[in-house]
């Protein structure tokens, strides 16, 4: 993303970019509903699939927090 952006821009662009690359829900027979599996400390998981066709809205809404961790220069 290059540009005059604010840092919450970035964060949906990243946020958008993540949601395109999520995995099928394996139970949906169209294949094109994203499940997201959440990880604790014990190696439980919990499976969070997109159920109301939200979209990317359905990742922002569980983001509760985000870094940005590197800047680059773009190249010209």
């Amino acid at each position: 993303m290059g540009g005059n952006c604010g840092g919450l821009g970035m964060i949906e662009a990243a946020v958008d970019k993540i949601y395109d690359e999520l995995p099928p829900t394996p139970s949906d027979p169209f294949g094109d509903r994203p499940v997201l599996v959440l990880y604790d400390e014990n190696g439980g998981s919990l499976d969070c699939e997109d159920d109301e066709e939200e979209g990317a809205d359905w990742l922002h809404d569980m983001v509760v927090n985000a870094e940005i961790v590197a800047l680059k220069a773009r190249e010209e």
